[in-house]
């Protein structure tokens, strides 16, 4: 049982030989392993992620290469790595709760669509591909026995099957293809910088309820175990499997910390180092989902040399009085709580400091299918902390609506608590418009986009696997024609923008100028960037799309004067508030392009008069 401060020791990075390629890089586990094995890798190391990545990975990996790929494009991930010898697969597979609804058919869908990308991986001769699997979910109910990699595998709930059913698949391309394979099967991670996301991070999520004194869902009665391994620990044992290599073929290793822990037992020792009571609110268990769980690592410590080293109970005192970052997002640069030098810790947490980010907190309202996703994740990365702020699972019966204004309220309360730089979300101005009152600082920006191209555009977005529930929209909607005559597709800007069902576009579109720092558009998106990037303050790196749509037979539309002439009828006031957007936002051309040729310090009147 890991019980205190990690022992001196080499970076298992450094016996590291050839080129490693982490997929999936940006995630929980990705940034540690690239923390730890940027700096001995240097070029022979690259990183490919589905977004562009933050400032951090300059400093964790600043000779590392760098490529932008979805999984919805094996040949691009494929093409991505490169020539790496080794690849690691860090890509996440979403949580327990939002796997839980999926049917078998699509879960089949999803471990399809990650073989396809093994097999993408599989063209270069001599590859070596590291899986990062679920300790937890795979095996199923275990008791409080720690249960080995010989134990049959009886996953229980929907997202144990999908990690299953990828392992099964990386098994089958590797004996199609002569690809080698190693599967690590990593228990409950924790550390620095883990996000808060329902149904997974119980530590993270203790932490934040602790420091923001905000309720802690608690699915169960509390008795529930589970085996806690410190993220650093699992970063070292990915590295000793790397530089293990084809030596490791064919082997399934568990990770884990081979210890159990109740929840209940977690929520008090939280407590006791917060010094505060947390509030819980208990929730039903999801069906299927285990009881106990622990895992044995006695295989990683034979084959890889590993154990963990790292103390959950010191582990939760430096993030009680060390922690950066938010609850939303993961911090940019997480300290490494295990080696915080001791001096830390004697400061007893008392009340609170509210903590004052450098700037004005920036809102994205997010219109889907507006390029947000690719403004978006340029700002988070240049602007610390951040967060998005995502609509809970429906899993009370509470309407979408309902969730998702107390999603906002969520953010609102966080965003009081300790502050942040910028946020995003697919958020409607009645839930936004709340965020002045409480933060007039606060500076609001969207994007609009032609009605024409963006129902075209959400149309074939939902008809790929990148839209979990693409086969039912497929059935639903079998032309464009069917979702163009649906309400519920109409007018999303309008929706997304207005007061009220009946709010004129005129009064929407002067809202606009006079609530938002910046309104940019798709037709303009270069500008429209640059703007909003200087404003902002974040450097203004090589302009990249990302979540771009890919092209596949299923979603193929033809144009043509008809079809255009359907969507403009059907979305009559989304035509008006872009029409009416675009004249104004033409007028300021001038203006915009004095400023974005000024010096940094200089500041446009702006579209809206927030930063006049």
């Amino acid at each position: 049982m890991p019980t205190g401060r990690p022992p001196a020791r080499d970076n298992p990075a450094a016996g590291i030989t050839g080129r490693v390629a982490l997929v999936g890089c940006n995630g929980f586990i990705g940034r540690a392993v690239t923390r730890l094995i940027g700096p001995v890798l240097g070029e022979r190391l690259t990183l490919v992620n589905r977004s562009e990545l933050g400032p951090a990975f300059e400093r964790w990996a600043p000779s590392a290469r760098r490529a932008i790929a979805d999984l919805a494009e094996p040949d691009r991930v494929a093409a991505a790595c490169g020539d790496a010898e080794t690849v690691v697969d860090l890509i996440a597979d979403g949580t327990p709760v939002s796997v839980h609804g999926l049917d078998l058919r699509r879960i089949h869908q999803l471990a399809a669509l990650r073989c396809d990308v093994h097999a993408a991986l599989a063209a270069r001769p001599g590859r070596h591909l590291i899986l990062t699997s679920s300790g937890g979910a795979v095996y199923g109910e275990a008791g409080e026995t720690p249960v080995s990699e010989n134990r049959a595998e009886r996953p229980a709930a929907p997202y144990g099957l999908l990690k299953l059913s990828i392992e099964q698949g990386l098994a089958h391309v590797g004996r199609a293809t002569g690809l080698t394979w190693t599967v690590l099967r990593i228990a409950n991670p924790y550390g620095p910088g883990q996000q808060v996301r329902r149904g997974q991070g119980v530590v993270a999520a203790l932490v934040e309820a602790s420091l923001n004194d905000i309720p802690f869902q608690l699915r169960g009665d509390g008795g529930e175990v589970r085996d806690f391994v410190h993220v650093a620990d699992v970063a070292e044992a990915i590295a000793l499997t790397v530089r293990g290599g084809r030596d490791l073929a064919g082997e399934i290793i568990n990770i884990g910390s081979g210890t159990g822990r109740r929840i209940g037992d977690l929520i008090r020792l939280v407590e006791e180092a917060g010094r505060r009571p947390i509030r819980v609110e208990t929730m039903p268990q999801m069906p299927g989902e285990i009881r106990s769980n622990i895992l044995d690592v006695g295989k990683a410590a034979r084959l890889l040399g590993w154990q963990p080293h790292r103390s959950l109970e010191r582990t939760v005192q430096l993030l009680l009085t060390e922690r950066t970052g938010s609850a939303g997002e993961a911090a940019d640069d997480p300290p490494a709580a295990e080696d915080a030098a001791p001096a830390r810790m004697k400061a007893a947490p008392g009340p609170r400091a509210k903590a004052t980010p450098p700037g004005p907190l920036w809102f994205f309202l997010h219109i889907p299918k507006t390029a947000g996703s690719s403004l978006r994740s340029e700002l988070a990365g240049g602007l610390a902390p951040n967060a998005n702020v995502t609509v809970a699972p429906a899993d009370s019966g509470r309407s979408f609506e309902v969730r998702r204004d107390a999603a906002f309220d969520r953010f609102l309360a966080e965003h009081a608590a300790r502050p942040f730089r910028f946020a995003s979300g697919h958020m409607r101005w009645r839930q936004v418009r709340r965020l002045p009152a409480q933060d007039p600082q606060a500076r609001l920006t969207t994007m609009l986009r032609d009605p024409v191209t963006r129902v075209v555009s959400a149309y074939r977005y939902m008809r790929t696997p990148l839209h979990p529930p693409h086969e039912d929209f497929i059935r639903e909607f079998p032309r464009i024609e069917d979702f163009i005559e649906h309400s519920a597709h109409r007018n999303y800007m309008a929706l997304f923008l207005s007061d009220s069902d009946d709010e004129p576009a005129e009064a929407i579109v002067d809202r606009l100028d006079s609530a938002f720092a910046f309104v940019g558009l798709y037709e303009d998106y270069s500008l429209s960037r640059a703007v909003l990037l200087r404003l902002a303050g974040v450097a203004a790196a090589e302009e990249r799309h990302v979540r771009k749509t890919p092209d596949l037979p299923v979603n193929e539309v033809t144009a043509s004067a008809d079809l255009e002439r359907r969507i403009r009828a059907r979305n009559e006031r989304d035509c008006e508030i872009h029409a009416l957007w675009r004249d104004r936002f033409e007028r300021r051309r001038a203006e915009f392009l004095a400023f974005l040729a000024a010096p940094s310090d200089a500041r446009p009147a702006g579209p809206g008069g927030a930063l006049s």
